[in-house]
């Protein structure tokens, strides 16, 4: 068993990529942050860090960080991947924030580099991935999906901050405003509108058979009148219909009322992620 590291994100991507797919759902966050750092016109001087175990010749296991500010994502692996992964990533990486992954091999994997690294991990969130291959409800909100434009970047910039404070457990966001004018330039951000904006979402993390859909956001004072469950399965339905075969999404594991509003649209839950901080 060992550990390859890449520099080049097509290179890795090449050699990755079937490996990945096998569970397209459980992989769509790592896929995502990988179709992100092919597209990002700009990495500045810093490189990820992109990584695979391998045995016999074969990937058995992967792990990506976009930068140094982010938290490291990971894949299924078997459970002897763990040690040798942690050994090389405690060698390597100056500053580790955090690891993100299924439950199991993210605990196990911060535990590991807790006690080499000497740090404490914290649970910062428990997380549910979701997917969905055919919108099963459509809600009955009144209003109708669209596109955000320039003139709703100040809103949308006031609700992705408001999104990273209540579901992300961030107090400090930072980016906010550069994350809606890019969003919205890159046409990435939908608004479910009713005479006014009421509640956003926004497409992101593509995968080679589908997209995620996060951000979902309404108002305090508006909420409980259907809109975010309009908003998700039309966004949701525009996707399938524009060629993806899937949608995920990630709610709070301990918030009951997403995963049954999702489930209700026709998203099955996949697996359990956990998002842990090193401190």
């Amino acid at each position: 068993m060992k550990i390859l590291s890449f520099e080049d994100i097509t290179s890795f991507e090449q050699r990755v990529l079937d490996f990945l797919i096998q569970r397209e759902a459980e992989n769509c966050l790592l896929l995502g942050v990988m179709s992100r750092i092919k597209n990002c016109s700009s990495q500045g001087d810093e490189k990820p860090f992109l990584a695979i175990v391998e045995s016999a010749g074969k990937v058995i296991g992967v792990a990506v960080r976009s930068d140094s500010n982010r938290p490291m994502i990971i894949s299924i692996m078997p459970k002897e991947a763990i040690d040798p992964l942690s050994s090389y990533v405690a060698k390597n990486i100056g500053s580790l924030t955090g690891v993100v992954g299924a439950a199991a091999e993210s605990e196990m994997l911060v535990s590991s580099l807790a006690k080499q690294l000497k740090r404490q991990k914290r649970l910062h969130i428990g997380m549910r991935c979701f997917y969905l291959d055919r919108v099963q409800y459509h809600g009955k909100a009144s209003g109708s999906l669209r596109l955000a434009e320039q003139k709703n970047q100040n809103i949308i910039a006031s609700w992705i901050k408001a999104f990273t404070i209540e579901a992300l457990k961030d107090n400090n966001p930072k980016g906010c405003e550069e994350s809606a004018k890019h969003g919205i330039e890159k046409k990435e951000i939908f608004i479910w509108e009713d005479q006014r904006p009421v509640t956003m979402t926004m497409t992101t993390g593509h995968t080679p058979h589908g997209i995620r859909i996060n951000n979902v956001y309404t108002p305090m004072e508006l909420r409980n009148r259907g809109y975010a469950t309009s908003c998700v399965a039309s966004i949701s339905q525009r996707c399938l219909d524009e060629g993806k075969k899937f949608c995920f999404l990630f709610t709070d594991v301990l918030n009951p009322t997403s995963n049954s509003i999702y489930q209700k649209i026709g998203y099955k839950p996949i697996c359990d992620f956990s998002n842990f901080i090193l401190e």
